[in-house]
C-alpha cells in the first residue's frame, strides 16, 4: 500500500469476516474441469445476498503465498492489520491446525520474527503478521490439528462473540487440495467432491452463525488456490513447457470469491476484481471512499516463487506466459 494511504479512515466500520475455504473454486470451473456440480450451492449464497465474482484466480498456488498477498497490500508485512487497528478493529483468527504457525512459537504472546525455514522461498508475511501480534490469536494447537468438531465449536464461539469494538475475523478451513504425492489417485476427484460437500455445509453454518448475531456484516468468502486434481496433482515437476495447459493452470490457480456487502455498499460501483488479491483494496475503497485506493493496483501480478514444471511464471497481468496456451488470457468467461 502506498505510504500516503496507510492512515486511511473508514467512514463506517462494519464487522468483517474473511472465511477462506482451501482449494475452493467457482461452480463453472468445477463443472468444466472435473464434472462436479456446485451451482445449487452458489444459488443458496446468492439467495442470502452474496455476489459471486466469476472467473477469478490467485497469483499464488499455495496457501501462505496466496493469503499473505491478500493481506499484506503490496509489500508491507502488516499494512492491512495496522489499518484495521487504526480504525478501531479487534482482530481474530481461528485455524484448524498449525500450518500457518508451524514453527511452534507462542500464539498467545507472539513477540519474535522467525527465520524462514520453508523451502522454495515461501513468503512468511502472514506468519510475520501473527508473530508480531498483529492478529489476536484466539485458539490454537501448535503441535497438531484440532479435531474437526472441536475446530467448528471454537469457530462458532468466535463468530458469535460479543464485542464493543468492530471485529475482523479470519478462518481457514477445507475442502483442501489433493494428497500431493506427485501422482493422482484414481478417485482423486471423487474424494475432493466429498470434501467439497462437507465444506459447503460448514460454509452455510458459518454464514448462519454470523447473520444470527450480526444484521449488517461484511462477509468475504474465498478460495485460496485451486484443488490440484489434474496432471500429477502437484506442481507439475516432470512436465515440459508444451505439456502445461490452460486446464492445468486453472486447476492450480483458479479459485472463488463471494461477497456480502453491508446494505449501504450494495450499490457502490467498484472495480472488476480478477484475482482474490484485489478484494482488500475494494473493501478499503468502499469503507473509506478514498479514490486513490480505488485506482491502486497490486504491483505483483504474476505467478511467482514456486516453479511449475519447466516454467517460471505461468501467467502475468492476467495473460498466460508459459505453456501450450501462452499469450492467451487467463480468464475465460463461461
Amino acid at each position: 500500500m502506498p505510504a500516503h494511504l496507510k492512515h486511511i479512515k473508514f467512514e463506517s466500520t462494519p464487522n468483517i469476516y474473511l472465511l477462506v475455504y482451501d482449494s475452493y473454486q467457482d461452480a463453472d470451473m468445477l463443472k468444466k474441469n472435473y464434472g462436479i456440480e456446485n451451482f445449487s450451492h452458489e444459488q443458496k449464497l446468492k439467495d442470502m445476498g452474496f455476489r459471486i465474482q466469476k472467473d477469478i484466480y490467485s497469483i499464488a498456488g499455495y496457501s501462505i503465498g496466496s493469503m499473505s498477498k491478500v493481506l499484506e497490500l503490496g509489500g508491507s508485512i502488516s499494512s492491512f492489520n495496522n489499518l484495521l487497528l487504526n480504525n478501531g478493529y479487534d482482530r481474530y483468527y481461528v485455524f484448524r491446525d498449525h500450518y500457518f504457525t508451524r514453527n511452534g512459537f507462542d500464539f498467545f504472546n507472539p513477540t519474535k520474527i522467525l527465520p524462514n525455514p520453508i523451502s522454495d522461498n515461501v513468503p512468511l508475511d502472514l506468519l510475520h503478521s501473527i508473530a508480531k501480534g498483529q492478529l489476536k490469536a484466539v485458539e490454537n494447537n501448535s503441535t497438531s490439528s484440532f479435531s474437526y468438531n472441536a475446530y467448528l465449536k471454537q469457530k462458532k464461539k468466535y463468530l458469535r462473540i460479543d464485542s464493543d469494538s468492530p471485529r475482523f475475523f479470519y478462518s481457514h478451513t477445507g475442502p483442501g487440495h489433493a494428497q500431493f504425492s506427485g501422482k493422482c489417485l484414481e478417485n482423486e476427484i471423487d474424494l475432493f467432491s466429498e470434501r467439497l460437500a462437507k465444506a459447503n455445509e460448514e460454509m452455510l453454518a458459518d454464514i448462519n452463525n454470523i447473520l444470527e448475531k450480526d444484521d449488517d456484516p461484511l462477509i468475504l468468502i474465498m478460495g485460496d488456490h485451486g484443488p490440484y486434481l489434474k496432471g500429477d496433482c502437484q506442481r507439475l515437476r516432470r512436465y515440459g513447457i508444451a505439456g502445461i495447459t490452460r486446464e492445468l493452470i486453472e486447476d492450480r490457480f483458479s479459485t472463488f470469491l463471494a461477497i456480502k456487502w453491508p446494505e449501504k455498499y450494495v450499490n457502490t460501483k467498484g472495480r472488476d476484481m480478477e484475482k482474490i488479491q484485489d478484494v482488500i483494496y475494494e473493501l478499503i475503497f468502499r469503507l473509506s471512499k478514498n479514490a486513490e485506493i480505488n485506482n491502486y493496483r497490486l504491483p505483483l501480478t504474476a505467478s511467482t516463487v514456486i516453479k511449475y514444471g519447466k516454467c517460471g511464471a505461468l501467467f502475468r497481468n492476467g495473460k498466460i506466459v508459459c505453456g501450450k496456451d501462452a499469450n492467451q488470457s487467463l480468464r475465460v468467461r463461461y
